[in-house]
């Protein structure tokens, strides 16, 4: 959803920054937009991977 390059700069924020306490330190992030955090958090994202482990446990 967020492509390559996107997740590699959250990454590279995360490695010089500290974990995401919450959304609004995603704002920080170059080439993510108000609009794109807020589609995001409504697709289920989450800032504390609590999306992914409740993805593995749904069936499809």
């Amino acid at each position: 959803m967020i492509g390559r390059d996107r997740a590699e700069r959250l990454l590279k924020y995360r490695d010089e920054h500290g974990g995401f306490k919450d959304w609004s330190d995603v704002d920080n992030v170059p080439g993510f937009s108000k609009k794109m955090i807020d589609d995001l958090q409504h697709a289920g994202a989450t800032i504390d991977g609590g999306g992914a482990k409740e993805a593995r446990g749904r069936k499809h």
